[in-house]
């Protein structure tokens, strides 16, 4: 085995690191670092570019951050901003003005980071071609201004929340070199197959179908690190064959988004590799009821579903005891924006024989066969976890008198199916949290995402929800976001669009000689990450 070395603001955000017992290793008390090596990371299919701001793409992110950098990092396990490339930053009052001094590091052609790089990358690029950034934040930003080169003040229209998050690598924000790809096409610059960042390493080689290598950073702006080598990034798209290279010692590191769940007590019982929280935040599967079909337009059936609904039984069974039930509108994880209060155990704990009762008093009596109506299930055919969901629905939904048709479907057809045409009666799709419901839940909710693709699918239309998302998404404070988050909770279990199946966690899988690399939004943080003798 080759050995792998691979602020101040508490904005809105929230991630809390999940060690559940038995599946993942306790991290004891960090060593001193070692220097030296090579870290193996496994990526599960070759990237189109690497390029961080124009694709959220997983393979491209695997390798992006690790060379990009944004002007801030997340803390996960403080749930606090961190400084990268902006080593200070202040926010105005009104929240509309944050005003960024810089640090004076070099790009890894010896060019310097100057604010243009940061006034080109957010006006020029992210506002227009940045998947998350240009759809969540482009519309608010209404100048990026550079008083001097270590200062870039990005102005808003009106305020919003999460921009911090939206200014982190994990999250498509990292800052590119404006002298290599101003006035070109970002998307198809050459410089995307030959990347230049700032990070902790830089661009080797690319070896089409195999690996990409990258390599310390000898002049990296934070002193000492990185402290490997280099790191390959290992093209394996078999799934199977991921876990056995870990398990074999010819690779080291495989993230979550990469590591089939259902290898974990392979990797969990090896005394040489080990599972870590992930820094990502979690997605949760969710089963969006169709608002304009019969009977799902009824509130009382969406109910009785709900309580017909063994989550507890999919976590086991689909996810291999993995993750948490779902509990509520969106993730549990996001601590500062979930009311406990909001508990699908207490208020819908399962109970089949309740739900037929529910269905009976709502007027849906059962014919002779004990069937009261027939409805269908649409999901990705291609996600394992989503078949047996859906199996495990269609057996419990039968004891409460209703006969569920599965529909499995390849993603192109499914899509336009779903949010184009609405043509099914209950969809199930797992949607990232991206660690705030401005970004990753309010879609599921709001009016205006209805139609498109990963939006809000049950066609729910509520003026006063999309009203409250719009107020959260303006304030500043974790508190203030957080009081509006939760009296959106309270609409939604009473309308209930949608049901959140369940909440996973990521885990990613890793030799134990790999350490120091975690506790930070994105994928491990190979800069900060050694191996251990």
């Amino acid at each position: 085995m080759k050995s792998l070395r691979l602020g101040l603001t508490q904005i809105c955000v929230g991630i809390v690191t999940l060690c559940l017992a038995g599946t993942v290793s306790a991290q004891q008390a960090t060593p001193t670092p070692k220097r030296g090596g090579t870290v193996v990371w496994v990526i599960a299919s070759e990237p189109s570019v690497i390029n961080p701001v124009t694709t959220t793409a997983t393979p491209e992110t695997n390798v992006s951050c690790n060379l990009f950098e944004g002007l801030v990092v997340l803390n996960v396990k403080t749930n606090k901003f961190e400084p990268l490339l902006a080593e200070s930053w202040t926010i105005s009052p009104d929240g509309k003005t944050y005003t960024f001094k810089l640090r004076k590091t070099n790009w890894h052609d010896g060019r310097p980071f100057t604010s243009e790089d940061v006034r080109y990358t957010v006006a020029d690029v992210m506002v227009k071609v940045g998947p998350l950034f240009a759809a969540q934040v482009g519309k608010l930003v209404e100048a990026v201004e550079t008083p001097d080169l270590q200062t870039a003040v990005i102005r808003l229209k009106e305020a919003y929340g999460p921009l911090l998050l939206t200014l982190t690598c994990a999250f498509n924000g990292a800052m590119i070199p404006s002298h290599l790809f101003k006035d070109t096409d970002v998307r198809a610059n050459p410089v995307n197959q030959k990347p230049v960042g700032t990070g902790p390493f830089k661009f080797q080689d690319w070896a089409r179908g195999d690996h990409i290598t990258l390599v310390r950073n000898e002049n990296y702006w934070d002193a000492g690190k990185p402290y490997l080598d280099s790191v390959v990034m290992k093209i394996i798209p078999n799934g199977a064959s991921r876990t056995q290279a870990l398990l074999a010692g010819e690779v080291d590191y495989i993230p979550f988004t990469a590591f089939p769940i259902n290898d974990g007590k392979l990797i969990d019982t090896n005394p040489k590799t080990k599972r870590e929280a992930t820094g990502l935040p979690s997605s949760q599967l969710f089963g969006f009821f169709n608002l304009k079909r019969k009977p799902l337009d009824d509130v009382r059936v969406r109910h009785a579903l709900l309580t017909a609904t063994d989550r507890n039984y999919i976590r086991d069974n689909a996810f291999f005891g993995l993750g948490r039930p779902g509990q509520s509108p969106w993730a549990t994880l996001i601590e500062w924006a979930h009311d406990p209060a909001i508990n699908y155990d207490e208020s819908h704990p399962f109970n089949p024989e309740k739900a037929g009762q529910m269905l009976e008093e709502a007027g849906y009596k059962a014919d002779a066969s004990g069937i009261r109506f027939s409805i269908n299930i649409v999901y990705d055919a291609a996600r394992p976890e989503q078949n047996q969901t859906a199996s495990a629905l269609k057996a419990m939904w039968r004891r409460a008198g209703v006969d569920l048709q599965l529909v499995a479907l390849e993603a192109a057809v499914l899509l336009p199916r779903v949010h184009k045409d609405s043509n099914f009666d209950f969809h199930i799709s797992a949607y990232s949290s991206y660690a705030d419901p401005a970004i990753g839940i309010g879609r599921s909710y709001i009016s205006s995402t209805i139609g498109g693709n990963f939006g809000n699918a049950a066609s729910y239309s509520n003026s006063e929800v999309d009203a409250l998302f719009n107020k959260a998404s303006a304030l500043t404070t974790l508190e203030e976001r957080g009081a509006v988050y939760k009296q959106i909770e309270v609409i939604l279990m009473r309308d209930l669009p949608a049901i959140m199946v369940h909440e996973n966690v990521g885990l990613d899988a890793a030799n134990k000689k790999l350490v120091g690399g975690w506790g930070w939004s994105g994928n491990l943080r190979a800069g900060n990450a050694w191996l251990e003798p």
